[in-house]
C-alpha cells in the first residue's frame, strides 16, 4: 500500500514550526509496511490545500492529512473537502454535544465559532477525537482513503491509533519486520565498531542503520526473515550488555522508572544546572509517582545550604561546580526525603559563566543511596548549547543509576 502524508498550516511553510506529525507519521506508516511515496506541507489557502490532496490522491491508496480542523477562518481542512466531492457540509448533532461537553466539562464557555468544528462534508465519517474539540473526518475519492487529523499532535497521535492504524492493518499483511535497540555511554563509531562483525553476518537479510540524538544512539533492524533479524538481535544484545537500555518505544526515563517501580525503591533529585529538567523527564511517562518523591531545584549556593546542607565552607573551597558539592547536594537529597536514592547534578551550561579551570559543559553527577552507594562522576560535554548540556546531563544522570541498579 502506498501512502501520502498532507500537512497543512502557514507556520509549516515559512519555517516557523517543524513539522513534526510528519515525521512520526511515516515512522508509525512504515513500520505498518506501508510505502510512503511522498510527503506535502501547503499553506492555509484553499487552492494550495485542494493541490496537495489531488497531488497526494494521484499517488497513493491512503492519504492522512493533518491540520486545518480547528474554529478560525484559516482551518480550510472541511471546505476543501466539501468542495472536492461536491457535497455540502452539514451540522453534526453529535459532534457538537461532544464539543459542548468539552467545554463545559472545563467550566468554559464554548464560542459561537467552535460550531464549526461540527460541520462534516456530506456522506463523510465522522473520527471522535477523546482529547479535543476537533473531530476527524474521512472521506473517500476514487480509489484514495483520506483520514483528515487535528494537528495537534496529541490528538493527532491519539487518533491515529484508534481509526487509522487499524484501517491499515486490516489491509495489509505483515511483510516485514521491524526493531530498534536503544543505547548509551558509547559513541556512534564505537558501536558500530563493536558489532560490525555481527552486522556483516546477517546483512544479506537484514537491514543495518544507526542514528544519534544527544547521547542516545538507537540500533534499527528491518527485514522479511523474522527468525534473521531476532537472530541479530539477540547477538547484538549480548555483546553491547547493559550499554542498551532499551527497545523500539521505550525510553530512558521509563526504564529507569520500570527498574524502581521492580525494585519497589524511590527516587529523589537535587538539581541546579539542569534548573529541574531531570524532574520534568522522569514525571513524563504516567505513574512516576509510584518512585519519584520529588526534587529540590538550587540554583544559588545560599538554597544548596539551606534546603540541602551543603556545607557554607565546601562550597567556599571547591565552589559549586565540583565533585564535593554534587556528592554533598546527592546525599543532601537523600537525608531530606527519605529515598532509596538520590541524583544530583551540578555544571555549567553556559553560554556563560566558565573559568579556565571550569569550562562550559562541564558537569558533575552524584549519587548517593540508602545502600551506602555514594558515586560521583564529572562529565565534559564542551559547548554544544545551553539547552544540550543540559539535556545530556539529565540523561547521563539517569543512566549512572540505571547501572547502580543493574549491577
Amino acid at each position: 500500500m502506498n501512502a501520502a502524508i498532507l500537512s497543512t498550516g502557514d507556520e509549516l511553510i515559512i519555517g516557523k514550526t517543524l513539522d513534526t506529525n510528519a515525521y512520526w507519521l511515516i515512522n508509525q506508516l512504515t513500520n505498518l509496511n506501508v510505502n510512503v511515496v511522498c510527503q506535502i506541507d501547503v499553506g492555509d489557502v484553499k487552492s494550495e490545500i485542494r493541490w496537495g490532496l489531488e497531488s497526494a490522491i494521484s499517488h497513493a491508496e491512503l492519504v492522512v492529512m493533518t491540520g486545518g480542523l480547528g474554529p478560525t477562518d484559516d482551518d480550510l481542512t472541511r471546505f476543501v473537502l466539501a468542495e472536492m466531492l461536491g457535497v455540502e457540509l452539514l451540522l453534526h448533532e453529535p459532534s457538537l454535544r461532544q464539543i459542548e461537553n468539552f467545554f463545559a466539562a472545563r467550566n468554559r464557555p464554548m464560542n459561537e465559532r467552535n460550531r464549526v468544528q461540527a460541520m462534516i462534508p456530506q456522506g463523510a465519517e465522522v473520527l471522535d477525537n477523546p482529547n479535543g474539540t476537533a473531530p476527524g473526518i474521512k472521506v473517500s475519492i476514487g480509489q484514495c482513503a483520506i483520514f483528515c487529523l487535528p494537528g495537534v499532535p496529541r490528538e493527532m497521535k491519539g487518533m491515529f491509533d484508534l481509526y487509522v492504524k487499524p484501517w491499515v492493518l486490516e489491509r495489509t499483511p505483515q511483510t516485514h519486520f521491524f526493531r530498534k535497540l536503544h543505547c548509551i555511554g558509547i559513541g556512534e563509531s564505537d558501536l558500530v565498531h563493536k558489532i560490525d562483525d555481527l552486522v556483516r553476518e546477517h546483512r544479506s537479510k537484514v537491514i543495518f542503520g544507526t542514528t544519534a540524538n544527544e547521547g542516545i544512539i538507537s540500533i534499527g533492524l528491518a527485514g522479511k526473515d523474522k527468525s534473521a533479524l531476532d537472530a541479530l538481535e539477540r547477538a547484538i544484545q549480548l555483546r553491547l550488555g547493559n550499554i542498551i537500555f532499551g527497545c523500539d518505544d521505550q525510553t530512558l526515563p521509563e526504564c529507569v522508572g520500570a527498574l524502581l517501580r521492580q525494585r519497589r525503591q524511590t527516587l529523589a533529585t537535587a538539581e541546579s544546572c539542569t534548573g529541574g529538567l531531570l524532574g520534568k523527564i522522569l514525571t513524563d511517562p504516567p505513574g512516576a509517582s509510584d518512585y519519584y518523591l520529588g526534587g529540590f531545584v538550587c540554583y544559588s549556593n545560599t538554597l544548596k545550604h539551606n534546603l540541602l546542607s551543603v556545607p557554607e565552607e565546601l562550597l567556599i573551597t571547591h565552589g559549586a561546580v565540583s565533585d564535593p558539592a554534587a556528592q554533598a547536594m546527592a546525599r543532601g537529597a537523600l537525608m531530606k526525603t527519605n529515598a532509596d536514592w538520590a541524583l544530583s547534578v551540578t555544571g555549567i551550561a553556559g553560554p556563560t559563566g566558565e573559568t579556565a579551570e571550569k569550562p562550559v559543559g562541564l558537569v558533575y553527577i552524584g549519587l548517593a543511596g540508602k545502600n551506602g552507594t555514594q558515586q560521583v562522576r564529572e562529565f565534559r560535554f564542551g559547548s554544544p548549547g545551553r539547552e544540550v548540556v543540559r539535556f545530556r546531563a539529565a540523561i547521563s544522570a539517569l543512566d549512572m543509576l540505571r547501572h547502580a541498579m543493574s549491577d
